[in-house]
């Protein structure tokens, strides 16, 4: 099943390549009676219900054509929602200026600090609290998540 996995998410890659838009988080999972594929997207203009129809449209088209998943398949593309993890280098650049609360490890303890995400590199991630600013090596990162305004 790996393989198909592997065939779909490359499919559904290209496609949203083509389109300009993110590939937050693929899924597959089979079944003899009818498998799944979730794709979470996102995009710079914003993501609508419109464009994730329009988009779950292209997909099942491209997808149908090369024919990978042996019976019926269910395919659901949305917006990964606003409490989404942040896991990824490119997760924290696209929330930079917002509040976030990341949990990290240093001196063998695991530590959580709030803050507005100030910068991000390959290498480090740049939190302001309060008057400050927090600097947190990426690799130390265990998860973040924004912290919603409500």
């Amino acid at each position: 099943m790996e393989d198909i996995s592997a065939q779909l998410q490359n499919i559904v890659g290209q496609v949203l390549s083509r389109e300009n838009i993110e590939l937050v988080e693929f899924e597959f999972h089979a079944s003899r009676v009818n498998s799944a594929i979730n794709v979470f997207v996102d995009c710079s203009d914003g993501l609508t219900v419109g464009k994730c129809a329009q988009l779950n449209r292209v997909l099942s088209d491209e997808l149908d054509a090369a024919d990978v998943i042996p019976g019926r398949y269910r395919l659901q593309v949305s917006s990964p929602g606003l409490d989404r993890p942040l896991r990824t280098t490119r997760d924290f650049e696209r929330n930079i200026n917002k509040d976030a609360e990341i949990v990290f490890q240093a001196d063998l303890e695991e530590h959580v600090v709030s803050g507005k995400i100030a910068s991000v590199s390959q290498d480090e991630l740049i939190l302001s609290v309060g008057s400050s600013q927090k600097k947190i090596s990426m690799s130390d990162i265990k998860k973040g998540k924004l912290l919603l305004p409500w």
